[in-house]
């Protein structure tokens, strides 16, 4: 199936800055987005709108990337939802793992712009 509207973005971190500047870059590359605080901001989100992917940090206040992550791949209805999952380190080595292995895609900050348009477009989101 292809896609006939841009794609829409959920951006999940309590950084508001990084937010700000990924929400311009999508914006750059056609897609609209929606900004989260944290994982329990973004699963109130994803029951109101329809989103092509989520990119999520790890650290977060109340929930954080990983469980967030859980919560979407653990239910049916936000499965096919694609996630990348972005930390700046402090994150423990299995949570990594978990997290990678939840995730679609996994960027380490810092991150080129590059990088980011390398792994959204990696996500197939045309499919």
């Amino acid at each position: 199936m292809i896609m006939t509207e841009s794609p829409h973005a959920l951006i999940v971190d309590d950084d508001d800055q990084f937010s700000f500047l990924v929400e311009t870059y999508l914006s750059m590359l056609g897609i609209s987005s929606d900004v989260a605080q944290n994982g329990i901001d973004a699963l109130e989100m994803i029951e109101e709108k329809n989103f092509d992917f989520i990119m999520t940090d790890f650290k977060m206040p109340l929930m954080n990337g990983l469980q967030l992550l859980e919560k979407i791949k653990g239910n049916p209805n936000y499965q096919s939802i694609k996630t990348i999952f972005v930390t700046g380190g402090g994150a423990d080595v299995n949570d990594i793992c978990a997290a990678e292995n939840l995730a679609d895609q996994y960027i380490l900050k810092p991150f080129t712009l590059e990088t980011l348009k390398d792994k959204i477009h990696s996500l197939n989101l045309e499919q």
